[in-house]
């Protein structure tokens, strides 16, 4: 049990968070990029809505069709229409990794972090007091 919650609350969000934060730095070269779809890709309908834009593109020949590693906010998902041509960013060494802003990095990226640290030292304050008594 105290493994899951680990991986559940320490692991995942550190690793999802650090993750996207690398990838979107390093898109860093300017593509043209066709959006094929915009859609809410969160299976629950009362969840925070996991917007994202799929795209088809071109990247040393290769024709690539992925979707963008960012969540989109609804002002931003309305910004994208089906069919048009848009400026992404793509990583040069991991060229399925786009993003459609020329953020680096979002407040979500940055919340996972955070919360993956404090679960970190609140475990790590709780183990102490557990066995350090010991």
């Amino acid at each position: 049990m105290f493994f899951i919650m680990l991986v559940s609350l320490v692991i995942l969000p550190l690793y999802v968070g650090i993750s996207n934060i690398l990838n979107g730095v390093s898109c860093t070269e300017p593509i043209t990029a066709k959006c094929l779809k915009v859609e809410n890709l969160s299976t629950k309908p009362i969840s925070h809505p996991n917007i994202n834009a799929r795209f088809e593109y071109f990247y040393e020949g290769k024709k690539y069709v992925h979707y963008s590693i960012e969540m989109l906010s609804k002002k931003e998902m309305l910004r994208f229409k089906e069919g048009q041509q848009y400026t992404v960013y793509v990583n040069p060494k991991k060229p399925k990794f786009i993003r459609c802003t020329d953020k680096k990095w979002d407040g979500y990226d940055l919340f996972l972090v955070l919360f993956g640290c404090l679960m970190f030292f609140a475990t790590l304050s709780s183990l102490i007091m557990l066995f350090g008594n010991l």
